[in-house]
């Protein structure tokens, strides 16, 4: 009885070592998403038409934020210009 004891201890011990093995892993894999995440944002930022000084500055709703307007002002300002059937169809996806 003992011994049984003895062996249920240690596998308890195994799958919490295993539970915070795949816990720790899934905190590196959320961890390096959102390092990637935070990447693309960074250049997406800097592909706005603001200086550098602002957009560094930027938080990621911001960021979303802005590029919807800067695309908005974009298909407004395409279609100024007639391009003939070409940017109906398309719906604003040709941009000059």
């Amino acid at each position: 009885m003992r011994e049984g004891g003895r062996e249920a201890g240690k596998s308890e011990i195994g799958s919490e070592r295993l539970c915070n093995l795949r816990k720790e892993k899934s905190r590196n894999a959320a961890r390096s998403r959102r390092g990637k995440e935070n990447f693309e944002f960074f250049e997406l930022a800097k592909m706005l038409p603001l200086p550098g000084a602002i957009t560094s500055q930027l938080d990621k709703a911001s960021v979303i934020r802005l590029t919807i307007s800067y695309l908005h002002m974009r298909l407004l300002d395409i279609s100024h210009f007639s391009y003939g059937p070409v940017v109906h169809p398309m719906q604003g996806f040709v941009l000059p």
